[in-house]
């Protein structure tokens, strides 16, 4: 989820992908992972944004504590990360933007470059098209 971008209009979707999981327990199956990109209303900050994509989670059915607790990825019906908010950087309990780890991972990476690929997170001097194309991750992602 990119929030904030000006540049985005209302509403900007990727594809969806099929990834392989990763970091997970054997027998997890594959993932659909997707980006989106909104504009959000102005007064609204990143960690209220967060806690609205947190109850939409639960209403889907995550459980946020027992996912936690065993410190594992787990299959789960939703899961909603932030990715950036405009050009904000946090590093915040709970709450750290831009995602640490989303320059890392090819199912993050694929989706965004789809919608944005001269996109340049916070921080950062590179597009999301030249990250994805200087990925030495192998992990397996298909567009469905």
């Amino acid at each position: 989820m990119l929030a904030g971008d000006e540049s985005a209009g209302n509403l900007q979707c990727s594809s969806l992908y099929l990834t392989e999981p990763i970091d997970c327990e054997e027998g997890t199956p594959d993932f659909v992972n997707a980006a989106v990109a909104l504009k959000v209303d102005a007064r609204l900050s990143p960690r209220d944004f967060l806690s609205k994509l947190l109850d939409i989670e639960v209403e889907f059915g995550r459980e946020l504590d027992t996912m936690r607790a065993q410190g594992k990825n787990l299959a789960r019906s939703l899961d909603l990360d932030l990715i950036c908010f405009g050009n904000q950087e946090l590093n915040e309990e709970g709450l750290i933007l831009p995602h640490p780890r989303a320059l890392q991972r090819r199912f993050v990476l694929e989706p965004i470059a789809e919608i944005y690929p001269h996109l340049l997170l916070p921080g950062q001097q590179h597009s999301m098209s030249y990250l994805l194309e200087n990925l030495t991750s192998a992990e397996a992602v298909r567009k469905l």
